[in-house]
């Protein structure tokens, strides 16, 4: 998922289950405009190289397309 503030974007990881996943890849393409709902999680785990690292994941309940303008 990116959002786009007109200078800049930034990526955030999103995770889908059940039937959201399933829209996410069958609904969902390049450059779509969509709405989202969830809740944000701080996930921690140890790299190959042994390094801890922590990953920010909005995990969804809620997700819709929106018109293009």
């Amino acid at each position: 998922l990116a959002e786009n503030d007109g200078e800049s974007t930034q990526w955030h990881k999103v995770i889908l289950w059940e039937d959201f996943a399933e829209y996410g890849v069958v609904g969902l393409k390049k450059g779509n405009r969509v709405f989202v709902r969830g809740s944000i999680r701080k996930r921690e785990y140890v790299s190959k190289n042994g390094e801890n690292k922590s990953v920010d994941e909005l995990h969804v309940w809620d997700i819709a397309t929106c018109p293009n303008i």
